[in-house]
């Protein structure tokens, strides 16, 4: 229907093209137009120069940079079959974990790449596209490193925590950086900086405690009852450690009397006067209580942290979309679906993963038994035409339509539940 809307006409340059023009397909994705005559005439006329104008659609992947990442990763990729066939005879998890490092150093080369080329480009609009593949393979590293970390790395003792507040601190640095500039001015009153609980708090989350503690010891009140009662707290806290020569039934009578400990506290409302000291002790204490020996998987992690523990929110977005294809890889599709529309719902999705986000609901939508209910349909139907530009005519068509069969589905099955 709206089809003419999406043609897009291009404007040949050159009087040569003012009598007529021809089209002829060339290699790969081209084609060539060029001047030509619908009639033959006997009268020679005086001809402006020939000109043939070469027209092609631009692909990322055939930029220099992208073309690079493309050469170098295949490689990768061709050791990683080898590695594959080997391992249905022999144990290969060590040199999967060894080619999946190697396909994020090269994702990493391409990122410094891309922003050493942002960094010299002066047009505005090639600069954009520039930093828009940056925030891409950004994100794109990004997950990798966490599936490496749920999925291919032998973490010892299943104690997952400790990797996922390093994957932390590696793609999220800027509360350390922050930190960093206030312990190095070392001034009594750093409150005042627009970032400084933020960080603190940050820190927290993060598990850096040192850090979290010696940034409170700026603050103006830090030698109040209040910042003293939390600071002890967070120094009193164990910390459990593969190689802490403690046994698991240790930690947990200790850990267990620091947490009646911290609940006692909060329950007493002494900190009632510092409302920010009070969300670093629920903060923790809710971290700690959900990853107890860092056993905890690192979606249900994630997502236990919440917005209420100020994580970034394309951390908390991950974590629900890591726990959606969980979901759906246990053939929980019902609560599959569930997570999926609250994440097309939600606020938190990065722009460059809406498409991704709508085509994930297809395989979904032609499941044998409706999982979407009407409302969720229609949800989905809304942001599809809301983001009517995120998805091209045949994709978005492909979308409507399984919606569309999904919606008499679950409307007869409503109808039969009426009845």
């Amino acid at each position: 229907m709206d089809s003419n809307n999406r043609v897009k006409t291009i404007a040949l340059p050159g009087q040569c093209f003012e009598k007529g023009a021809a089209c002829t397909w060339r290699s790969g994705n081209k084609f060539a137009i060029y001047p030509r005559s619908q009639s033959v005439s006997k009268t020679p006329t005086n001809v402006p120069e020939n000109k043939i104008l070469i027209i092609q659609r631009e692909i990322l992947l055939f930029t220099p940079i992208l073309r690079k990442l493309v050469n170098e990763s295949n490689g990768t990729f061709l050791s990683l079959q080898k590695v594959a066939e080997a391992a249905k005879t022999t144990d290969n998890q060590v040199e999967f974990l060894k080619l999946s490092r190697q396909y994020r150093s090269i994702i990493r080369v391409c990122i410094e790449n891309l922003q050493e080329a942002a960094g010299k480009e002066s047009d505005g609009v090639a600069k954009n596209n520039l930093l828009s593949q940056i925030t891409i393979f950004y994100s794109i590293e990004c997950i990798w490193h966490l599936c490496e970390i749920l999925y291919i790395d032998n973490v010892p003792g299943d104690v997952v925590l400790p990797f996922l507040l390093e994957w932390v601190r590696f793609h999220f640095p800027c509360h350390e950086q922050i930190a960093a500039q206030l312990l190095e001015s070392c001034e009594r009153g750093s409150e005042d900086h627009p970032e400084y609980w933020d960080t603190v708090i940050g820190m927290v989350v993060q598990g850096r405690v040192d850090v979290a503690r010696a940034l409170m010891k700026l603050h103006s009140a830090a030698d109040s009852n209040e910042f003293k009662l939390v600071d002890n707290s967070l120094r009193s806290m164990p910390v459990y450690s593969v190689y802490g020569g403690i046994s698991t039934g240790e930690f947990t009578i200790s850990w267990k009397h620091w947490q009646a400990e911290c609940r006692s506290k909060l329950s007493s409302r002494v900190l009632a006067s510092q409302p920010q000291l009070e969300l670093i002790m629920r903060a923790h204490l809710a971290l700690r209580s959900h990853a107890r020996r860092g056993r905890l998987p690192a979606a249900d992690l994630l997502l236990s942290a919440g917005a209420a523990l100020l994580l970034a929110d394309p951390l908390l977005f991950l974590g629900k979309y890591c726990d959606f294809h969980r979901l759906y890889k246990n053939r929980e599709f019902k609560k599959a679906a569930k997570l999926l529309v609250s994440l097309i719902t939600s606020k938190i999705a990065p722009d460059y993963f809406w498409e991704t986000l709508l085509l994930d609901t297809l395989p979904l939508l032609e499941s044998d038994e409706p999982v979407f209910s009407s409302s969720d349909t229609f949800e989905i139907m809304l942001c599809l035409e809301l983001r009517s530009g995120v998805l091209n005519g045949e994709k978005a068509d492909l979308l409507r339509l399984a919606l569309a069969r999904n919606l008499a589905r679950t409307s007869l099955c409503d109808v039969e539940e009426g009845e």
